[in-house]
């Protein structure tokens, strides 16, 4: 899920992507080190900073927030592991595994309308995996990666894995401070300028639960008042709409009917 801390986390990183285009191994666009952070500052740290000729950037939360949630609360997949592990129905009364070994995984094998599932284990081979697979499964035997299923009429296989799936539970939108501070009004100017560029250009960014949340200019304002104390501050304010989201692991179902042959007169 994705709350407020991850907002905080993301419009950091988009500061840092403004004050350092070229990474953090190479200067600042003011040409001083800049300290960027989620939060409001600490007094003697920034003092200290200060003094040194260290610029502050800081990212903080206001208390205005209003709630948008607009959306019904309906579960979506969110990922799903891949299938690396493949059982091929050759006939009515065999089944042989191949493929990749990767964990979780679980190999479903129906007879007659039975299922029996084999989950897959740390350390398992192919031969493993069918071994396992005909000892759920009555009057089977296994040879190498070859399952063989004796009074059999109708067999299918597949393979189940587990995905994420999430749902959108609210919607708010926040308004936050993103502030500088700095030692003169060149170096609050050079670190101003490209992060409010790079906020006013990003309609929308990415969350960790892949969600987006949508970025809105909201004001600015620019303080003078402590410049006997070489404090240089301005603020910009940005909303920010975004998502508050629920995860759960789920499983995909394996269907009796994929890869499946029947020798049954009767078609059942």
């Amino acid at each position: 899920m994705a709350d407020l801390s991850d907002v905080i986390n993301s419009l950091v990183d988009i500061c840092q992507t403004a004050v350092y285009p070229n990474g953090l191994l190479n200067p600042s666009v003011a040409n001083v080190d800049v300290r960027i952070y989620g939060g409001w500052p600490i007094p003697d740290n920034l003092d200290a900073d200060l003094a040194v000729g260290k610029a502050n950037v800081s990212v903080y939360a206001t208390p205005s927030e209003r709630v948008t949630t607009r959306f019904p609360i309906n579960w979506h997949q969110s990922t799903i592991n891949p299938k690396t592990i493949i059982l091929t129905v050759t006939d009515t009364t065999t089944v042989t595994v191949s493929g990749t070994i990767t964990t979780p995984q679980t190999c479903m094998v129906i007879v007659n309308g039975t299922g029996y599932a084999y989950t897959i284990l740390a350390g398992d081979t192919l031969t493993t995996i069918a071994a396992g697979i005909a000892a759920l499964i009555p009057g089977a035997s296994s040879v190498g990666a070859i399952v063989t299923i004796t009074g059999a009429y109708r067999l299918s296989a597949n393979i189940g894995v587990p995905g994420i799936g999430i749902r959108e539970l609210k919607r708010q939108e926040r308004v936050f401070m993103i502030s500088v501070w700095a030692s003169s009004d060149p170096i609050r100017t050079a670190i101003v300028a490209p992060i409010d560029i790079l906020f006013a250009a990003t309609e929308r960014f990415v969350l960790p639960d892949d969600y987006y949340a949508i970025l809105k200019y909201h004001g600015t304002r620019i303080t003078d008042s402590m410049e006997k104390s070489k404090l240089y501050r301005r603020d910009l304010l940005y909303s920010v709409e975004y998502p508050t989201t629920q995860t759960e692991i789920e499983y995909t179902i394996a269907d009796p009917f994929i890869n499946s042959l029947t020798s049954d007169p009767s078609g059942l």
